[in-house]
C-alpha cells in the first residue's frame, strides 16, 4: 500500500465520488437518499476529524496516525467511485440492473468497516480521561462495524427493492448513537490536565 497519500489526492478522489454521484442523481432522483450517502458519508467524516482538531479533540495526533487515516478515508473513496461507476454502466444497461445496486450496497457496507477500524483511533486520551476515551473507541469502531457488515448483508440477500428501506436506516442509527455518545462524553468529561488555578 502506497505510504504517503497527500490531501489533494484524497480531495480529488472525494470530488471524484461527488462528481458521479451527482450525475447518478441526475439520472435516477427517486435513488437520492443513497447517492447522497455514498456522496458525503467520506467528506463528512473528514470534516468531522478537522473540526475535531480544531477544537483539541484529536491535538495530539501524530503525522502518522494523520496518515493512516488519509489513507483509510482514500481508499473507502476509491471503493465508492468504482461502485458509482458500476451503477452507471448498469443505468447504461452495460452490466444488469439488480448486480449494480447489489454491488454498491456491498461496498457501502465495507466502507463503514474501513470507517470502523480508522476513525475511532484518531481520538487521544489527552483530551478526556484514557478510560472513558478508550470506551469511546471501542463503541463507535465497533458500532460502524456491525452497521457496515449488516448493511452489506441486507444488500446482498434482501429483494432490491426493499434493501434500501432497510439498510440506510441502520446506517442513520449508528452514526446517530456514535455521535450521541460523542456529546454525552463531551458534556460530562474530566479535563486530564486542568488549567492552573481551577
Amino acid at each position: 500500500m502506497v505510504k504517503q497519500i497527500s490531501s489533494s489526492l484524497t480531495a480529488a478522489v472525494m470530488l471524484l465520488v461527488v462528481i458521479l454521484g451527482a450525475w447518478m442523481s441526475y439520472l435516477e432522483p427517486e435513488k437520492a437518499l443513497v447517492w447522497a450517502l455514498g456522496m458525503f458519508m467520506l467528506p463528512a467524516a473528514w470534516v468531522a476529524l478537522w473540526l475535531f482538531k480544531r477544537v483539541g479533540v484529536t491535538r495530539s495526533m501524530s503525522q502518522s496516525d494523520e496518515m493512516r487515516i488519509r489513507r483509510a478515508l482514500t481508499g473507502a473513496s476509491l471503493f465508492i467511485a468504482a461502485t458509482f461507476g458500476v451503477i452507471l454502466s448498469e443505468t447504461l444497461h452495460v452490466i444488469d440492473d439488480t448486480t449494480g445496486e447489489r454491488v454498491m450496497g456491498v461496498v457501502l457496507g465495507a466502507v463503514l468497516v474501513v470507517v470502523g477500524n480508522y476513525l475511532p483511533k484518531a481520538l487521544e486520551p489527552q483530551w478526556c480521561e484514557p478510560s472513558k476515551v478508550q470506551s469511546l473507541q471501542r463503541f463507535a469502531g465497533w458500532t460502524f462495524v456491525l452497521a457496515g457488515l449488516t448493511y452489506a448483508l441486507v444488500w446482498l440477500i434482501v429483494p432490491v427493492d426493499r434493501a434500501d428501506v432497510i439498510a440506510t436506516p441502520i446506517v442513520a442509527a449508528a452514526a446517530v448513537l456514535v455521535a450521541g455518545r460523542m456529546v454525552w462524553l463531551l458534556a460530562t468529561r474530566k479535563r486530564v490536565h486542568p488549567p492552573a488555578g481551577l
